[in-house]
Parts: C-alpha cells; structure tokens; sequence
C-alpha cells in the first residue's frame, strides 16, 4: 500500500530544441523517471521513480502529463498540461493528489531550454515559497525536469526536485 505524502513536482515543458533532442511536445506513451526529491520544502532529498504517461492535446503546442511519484515513504498521483502559448512563452499547471492543488506557471522557451515560475506561492505549513522549474533536454532519450525553490528573494535557490524521464 503507497502512502501519499506531499510531492513538490512541479510541470514543465521543453521547447523546440536541436533536432536530435527529446521534445515532450511531440513524445507520446510511457515515460519512466529517475532522480531525487523532497517530500516537503524542507526535507532533504531522497531517490525517487516517477512513471507517467504523455499525452499530446493539440500536437506540439498542448501536453497532457498524468502518472505516480514514488519515494521510500510512499507515492502520490500527479497531473500536469502544458501549454506553448506563442512567441517564446509557456504556461502550464500541476496537481498533486498529496496536496489536492493546482499551481499555475508561466515562462519562456529558447533555444530547447524551458525557465517556469508559479504565478503564485507555494504555501506550506504557513510559510510562503517562490518556485522555478527548469527543463532542459540532456540527449536524444530523456528530458531533464528540476524544481527550486525559496522563501524570500534574500535565500539561494533549494533544489527539492531533480529527475530525468526516459521512455519505457
């Protein structure tokens, strides 16, 4: 039996890049993801496996992203879209069943390379955090997602996710 806990995944989506690098716009099917999260904004990180499915909305423009996270301590479903919103922008939203919110972001993409921001705080326990996502395409196979995070514009950036999917 998995046990939700708070995942702090958040979407992102990559752009056109060079034409030997992965673009979640055009993949479809079975995704398989590897690397480290935190639980929570201030647990440290830990391994990870997340399987999600893509799916393609309107093609090369609109994304569906459903699937499970899963950590020692249990998993949580996630969903996200994401949305090429024309001339370089992005925009897109995530659900985690742990935490039952949608975060909204919005951002650009140049040259294969994707930088989102929440156009909202992330809140937990009370405190408020400023979150960025990068996604970048490291080979042919896989996209690379990352997820920071901060409390106040003073503090340094704190990775809480760090995963690369490649397809199953």
């Amino acid at each position: 039996m998995t046990h939700p806990f708070r995942i702090l995944i958040v979407a992102a989506s990559l752009g056109a890049g060079p034409a030997q690098a992965a673009d979640l716009f055009a993949a479809v099917g079975g995704w398989i993801g590897s690397g480290s999260l935190a639980t929570t904004v201030e647990r440290p990180m830990q391994p990870a496996r997340c399987e999600v499915d893509v799916e393609p909305k309107a093609p090369g423009t609109d994304v569906s992203v459903t699937g499970k996270c899963l950590v020692s301590i249990g998993g949580s479903d996630i969903s996200f879209r994401i949305l090429r919103a024309g001339e370089g922008r992005v925009r897109g939203a995530m659900w985690s069943a742990a935490t039952d919110e949608v975060l909204q972001l919005t951002g650009s993409e140049k040259d294969g390379a994707v930088d989102m921001r929440a156009t909202t705080p992330l809140v937990e326990n009370g405190r408020r955090y400023e979150t960025m996502i990068t996604v970048r395409e490291p080979d042919a196979e896989s996209f690379a997602i990352r997820q920071m995070v901060r409390a106040d514009e003073a503090e340094p950036w704190r990775v809480i996710v760090d995963m690369t999917y490649r397809q199953r």
